[in-house]
């Protein structure tokens, strides 16, 4: 028994096991914290920042946002704008054909009913101080990219009223309303027949000194190439060493302005010549005369509208390779423009056009009426409905040919 007792004396109780067991987890829980707070590193007070160090990288960030204050003011400097002329033009004279040459090749399609982009400017402007300003403009249209302005410019206010101004390079001629409005503002798809054909292109290279006035005078004269840029037997170097002088007069007083144009200068010609041989250019003066006038008006009930009318005569000299005779061909074009307001954002136009390519000639005169209506969307978008009625003057039994065209396009400035 007491065996029995002895050795139940050395055995723990189930209740003391228990307590023991218990006692056991909480030093485990205990412990966990303990050794998690004995982990964390020893937080000791930060240094004071160092003064000098401080003043060294404000410094270094007031250098970095001059550096792009100084990059955002070169931007604003620099304009990017231009305009896109889509088009559907319909002719009543097109046909499904073609013709074919002397060998039997294919020479010209008669389709002319057609999608097409007519313009597509890019401009891109420079203007570094209030005195200079820099300019290049290019068209890619018709599967083609061309040059149409470069130039450069400086101009000095005097006193508020006056201002005097040089150019050079390649831009507008000073000569007429029509030749230096923007397309992109032109009511009727193309400019008159008589621009067209006396100041092809519009453009040529040469320098020009202009003054102003308040607003009320603006004076425009150069020296020019004389050939333009859509010549193509002269495209870059004229025939002539000497250049074409073009001026231009304009008075603005608000409700009416009037300006008159003049271009003289020679036009060069190239004669047959024998082999190894060098021949002088034929030079032949040449000149235009231009006179035109925009009135403005407001009419109750309907809006704002304007009137222009332009007339340009031309002489000159035509040739018969051949023989290397000719005579001066006298030219003569007239313009009328209507453009009347109405609702809030649409306008109408009708346009006369008359054109005479010789004076001395019978039978050769055109006189195309246009009609165009416009629907401007907002400040940068405008879509153009036009009809334009061509009447040749033709001899019997000759008959009128029917080119009746109509224009659609819609137009995107930005």
């Amino acid at each position: 028994m007491k065996e029995e007792n002895g050795e139940k004396g050395h055995q723990p109780t189930r209740a003391f096991a228990e307590r023991r067991k218990k006692m056991g987890f909480k030093k485990i829980v205990f412990a966990l914290p303990l050794a998690a707070l004995l982990s964390l590193p020893v937080v000791t007070r930060a240094e004071e920042p160092d003064p000098a160090a401080q003043q060294g990288k404000i410094d270094s960030l007031d250098d970095r946002v001059l550096a792009v204050e100084s990059d955002v003011s070169g931007l604003k400097k620099v304009k990017i704008s231009g305009y896109v002329q889509a088009r559907y033009e319909a002719s009543e004279n097109s046909k499904d054909q073609y013709k074919v040459d002397a060998n039997k090749s294919v020479s010209s399609y008669l389709n002319k009913d057609y999608f097409y982009i007519r313009r597509g400017r890019v401009k891109v402007t420079w203007e570094p101080t209030s005195l200079t300003t820099f300019l290049i403009q290019i068209d890619a249209a018709k599967n083609t990219i061309t040059l149409k302005d470069a130039e450069g410019s400086i101009n000095f206010p005097i006193a508020n009223k006056y201002s005097v101004g040089l150019k050079m390079g390649q831009f507008k001629w000073p000569f007429s309303y029509d030749v230096n409005r923007s397309s992109s503002d032109r009511e009727m798809p193309e400019r008159a027949l008589s621009t067209q054909n006396l100041m092809p292109g519009e453009r040529d290279r040469g320098v020009q000194f202009q003054a102003t006035y308040k607003g009320l005078v603006d004076f425009r004269t150069g020296l020019f190439s004389g050939s333009g840029i859509q010549n193509s037997t002269f495209p870059v170097i004229p025939p002539t060493s000497k250049p074409t002088w073009v001026s231009r007069l304009a008075l603005d007083f608000g409700w009416v302005s009037l300006a008159g144009s003049s271009f003289v200068g020679p036009a060069g010609f190239t004669l047959p010549a024998d082999a190894n041989s060098t021949n002088k250019i034929l030079r032949r003066d040449r000149n235009r005369f231009g006179a035109d006038a925009q009135f403005y008006y407001e009419l109750p009930y309907l809006g704002g509208g304007r009137l222009m009318a332009e007339m340009i005569s031309g002489k000159d000299f035509s040739q018969s390779l051949k023989s290397g005779n000719g005579g001066y061909a006298k030219s003569l074009g007239f313009q009328a423009t209507l453009v009347q307001n109405f609702l809030d954002k649409e306008q109408f136009a009708f346009r006369y056009d008359f054109w005479d390519p010789d004076t001395g000639v019978d039978y050769n005169r055109v006189v195309t009426y246009g009609l165009a209506l416009i629907h401007n969307f907002d400040g940068s978008a405008k879509l153009t409905l036009a009809y334009e009625i061509p009447k040749n003057e033709v001899k019997a039994p000759a008959k009128d040919p029917v080119d009746n065209k109509t224009t659609i396009q819609f137009q995107y400035k930005f």
